[in-house]
């Protein structure tokens, strides 16, 4: 409990942490709230706490900007959402952990409620979640043999690939490839622990993402904390490089004028002559200049 405590804490770097299989009950909040009080926690339990259980935990410094917060129970101690809206911004986070007993149909009623309540959502939606199912281009990958080819399992066929159709028709995953699962049972690594948003594809491009899973699930277990690694998102607003910090185009190399004035300037200095530290240095400075000069 301890460990797992720990690498919960570890994980509040994070401006929004969602969890999965939390176990519990509403109780455990209150611990949360004392151990990490950079953030607030909200959870949804189940009556057994050895089952279930999803937690959301926001950082007070990002929750600022919001002046109304509304929790919506989507299903109990599997699915968790909250709508946060504030004056210039408004963003949903979902929380899920999907039955892996549950009925397709069950599923489907559950993604269809998901999916509806973000796209109704006037604002943007992060959603992140154990789906307990591979996407139909992925597969399972086995550790007693691991030059043998990857196996898909029937999770990732049939009535389930519905699921993931029904979802990406208004989110897009924010994709990493290293698996975040271990089977125990079957000895083997994958990918079933994803994030999406409501942000469209093309708004990337302006922005600076990251998605890692930085720790190994088979570690994990064996150490007792759980077969599940967390899995990283970091999404920022892109920055304009200083122009001084760009890379210089390979055309610009090729003209013979930055040779001209590059060679000029190299014999002005006497760069030949120079020690080693100020060479290198003044040499950058050198290519930099003439090809301001092209």
């Amino acid at each position: 409990v301890v460990s797992k405590m720990n690498r919960f804490l570890k994980l509040l770097s994070h401006d929004v942490f969602c969890a999965q299989e939390a176990h519990g009950s509403a109780a455990d909040l209150t611990t949360l709230a004392a151990e990490g009080p950079s953030h607030v926690h909200w959870g949804s339990f189940q009556a057994k706490a050895s089952t279930g259980g999803v937690t959301i935990s926001i950082r007070n410094d990002f929750l600022v900007q919001f002046q109304s917060i509304t929790e919506h129970v989507l299903s109990t101690g599997r699915c968790l959402a909250l709508s946060l809206q504030g004056a210039s911004s408004s963003l949903m986070v979902i929380c899920l952990h999907l039955e892996p007993a549950a009925s397709v149909a069950v599923k489907l009623t559950l993604m269809k409620t998901i999916a509806d309540l973000s796209r109704g959502f006037p604002g943007r939606a992060l959603f992140a979640g154990d789906f307990n199912f591979q996407n139909q281009a992925d597969a399972r990958h086995f550790i007693p043999t691991p030059l043998a080819p990857p196996q898909q399992t029937k999770h990732s066929q049939g009535d389930h690939q519905s699921l993931w159709t029904n979802l990406c028709n208004n989110l897009t995953e924010i994709t990493q490839q290293a698996p975040a699962h271990f089977s125990p049972i079957s000895d083997s690594l994958s990918r079933i622990d994803r994030i999406f948003t409501s942000l469209p594809s093309w708004s990337f491009t302006a922005t600076t993402t990251t998605a890692s899973t930085p720790l190994d699930p088979r570690l994990l277990h064996h150490a007792g904390v759980g077969d599940h690694a967390p899995v990283n998102v970091r999404i920022s607003a892109r920055t304009a490089m200083p122009r001084d910090n760009q890379p210089i185009s390979p055309h610009i190399f090729r003209h013979p004028r930055f040779k001209q004035v590059h060679d000029a300037m190299c014999n002005y200095v006497n760069l030949d002559k120079l020690d080693t530290t100020t060479r290198l240095r003044t040499h950058k400075t050198i290519i930099r200049e003439s090809a301001h000069k092209v």
